[in-house]
């Protein structure tokens, strides 16, 4: 009598989304660290890189995942080591070292643009489309792909170098992978066109008011001696509370990065304040104007920043510029 073999189960050798994510998060506690050495070790150097420290920290973040990443140490970083997975080829084997690192230069590249202290209203209008197509457009698409791509979860940076992440106990050998499906490919053209052309409607946006003038103040702001980027912010406070009831306030929200820690923090705020003042005739309006003068870095991987803030209103501002009126020096 013979007896029947229950049919076997394989288990899919693709990684799933929380372990590549858990490792994600192992691998940016790493990046941090290094990050925050860095930052110890380079404070100055870092902080006078302004816009461009970003640079430093998008070629640490690219040679970290581009070497461990690659057969130089099996596909794995710390985190994928940890969560017991790793990147391979369409052959199962780990990838060489440059297609590795183009894998992680397309991963980290929006991460990096995206928060990076760049004066918009001062690039030139052809670039603002293709950094949004870079941020919006492959960095949802990423998210896109690594949630719904299934079963192997390829997002663009695997679709890129032909790699997919695998569970490291399981020897796949080469693997059909496939490429992308009709529908998912419809979604990541549709969000790559929307970031695209998205820049062309906030542009007509930006050119009315009171954004108009915002953006008037960032610019006269952002051209002062010793600042370097500047952000402009008009909003709105409201407080409720059972005895008073709702209570509001507007305020104008002004911080000014600055290139030397030796920079005179009250006179700048002062200056920037009578700019404000002048140059917008909805800051006279307001009740609160905020200035915060910071001086510090952000490389991606870490930041850190020292600031000093004034608040007050522009009666008040007004009368700190009022000729024979005394500042004291405060430093940074």
């Amino acid at each position: 009598m013979s007896v029947a073999e229950a049919p076997t189960v394989t288990s899919t050798p693709y990684a799933g989304f929380w372990r590549r994510l858990f490792a994600f998060c192992l691998d940016g506690l790493v990046l941090g660290l290094i990050g925050a050495g860095l930052g110890m070790a380079f404070f100055d150097y870092l902080a006078g890189l302004g816009s461009w420290g970003r640079v430093i920290g998008l070629c640490v973040a690219m040679s970290y995942f581009g070497f461990m990443d690659s057969r130089l140490h099996n596909g794995q970083t710390f985190g994928k080591q940890v969560m017991k997975i790793k990147v391979v080829g369409r052959n199962g084997a780990a990838l060489n070292p440059i297609p590795a690192l183009v894998r992680s230069g397309v991963f980290c590249l929006p991460y990096f643009l995206n928060g990076a202290p760049i004066t918009v209203s001062l690039m030139p209008t052809w670039l603002l489309p293709v950094l949004s197509l870079l941020i919006f457009g492959v960095g949802i698409s990423i998210a896109y792909l690594l949630i719904f791509n299934l079963p192997t979860r390829k997002s663009l940076h695997d679709l890129a170098v032909g790699s997919c992440v695998v569970n490291a106990s399981l020897d796949s050998g080469p693997l059909v992978t496939g490429g992308l499906g009709r529908g998912h490919a419809l979604v990541i053209f549709a969000l790559l066109v929307i970031a695209g052309v998205a820049p062309l409607f906030t542009g007509q946006v930006a050119d009315r008011e009171p954004f108009k003038s915002l953006v008037r103040v960032q610019r006269e702001i952002t051209a002062k001696p010793g600042v370097r980027f500047a952000s402009v912010m008009a909003g709105q406070n409201v407080v409720v509370t059972a005895g008073t009831g709702t209570k509001s306030s507007t305020n104008l929200t002004i911080s000014a990065f600055v290139d030397s820690r030796n920079m005179d923090a009250a006179v700048l705020a002062d200056s920037i304040a009578a700019t404000a003042l002048d140059s917008d005739s909805e800051a006279n309006q307001k009740d609160v104007i905020a200035i915060s003068i910071i001086y510090g870095f952000d490389i991606g991987i870490a930041s850190s920043w020292r600031s000093q803030s004034f608040s007050y209103s522009p009666a008040q501002w007004r009368g700190r510029l009022e000729p024979g009126h005394e500042t004291l020096p405060r430093r940074l």
